[in-house]
């Protein structure tokens, strides 16, 4: 079963958030993250409405 992974970092360069999709995670947030927006990004990893 596989594990959704949002990686939430201060680095926004575009090669960072490339290779952290390439390896596999389900979404990539900079800081500072707004809490509706983690819970967003959370609820479309999990597949929920």
């Amino acid at each position: 079963k596989d594990t959704p992974i949002i990686v939430v970092t201060a680095r926004a360069e575009r090669d960072d958030i490339v290779a952290a999709l390439a390896y596999g995670a389900s979404g990539y947030l900079n800081k500072p993250v707004k809490p509706d927006t983690l819970l967003r990004y959370a609820r479309d990893a999990l597949g929920l409405p």
